[in-house]
């Protein structure tokens, strides 16, 4: 996964081991049908200052958007045209968690998130 960090920096990368996507339909207050799309990243690493930053909730006003890029190499699930790519503009961290086992000395990250724009393929999903 790659996120575009925010004043130009340079991106950060980060590995997943596990991503879920989740795309309903409401209605809005004219009526009109929207997309409400919500991306589950598990096994998120390495667990780093700018990811902390990224997911903190912020001031009011000041929540940090991002757009970030994940691909899913080629395999036996894949796409016909090999590796998945999700493409999301205006991304938020809309849930964090990060579990700690003391047997394995692992931490387990997860992260939730909704974006202004989520293209999955080439298909813009909401």
């Amino acid at each position: 996964m790659r996120l575009d960090m925010p004043g130009g920096n340079k991106p950060s990368e980060y590995q997943v081991e596990d991503i879920s996507i989740s795309v309903s339909r409401t209605l809005d207050g004219r009526g009109d049908m929207r997309g409400d799309v919500t991306l589950t990243l598990s096994g998120l690493r390495p667990l780093d200052t700018a990811m902390l930053h990224w997911a903190r909730p912020g001031e009011p006003g000041q929540d940090a958007s991002r757009n970030m890029v994940v691909t899913i190499p080629a395999g036996v699930n894949a796409s016909a045209g090999g590796e998945t790519r999700y493409e999301l503009d205006g991304a938020k961290v809309t849930g964090f968690n990060a579990s700690h086992s003391a047997g394995s000395a692992m931490t387990q990250v997860m992260i939730q998130v909704s974006a202004r724009r989520v293209t999955l393929n080439g298909v813009v999903m909401n």
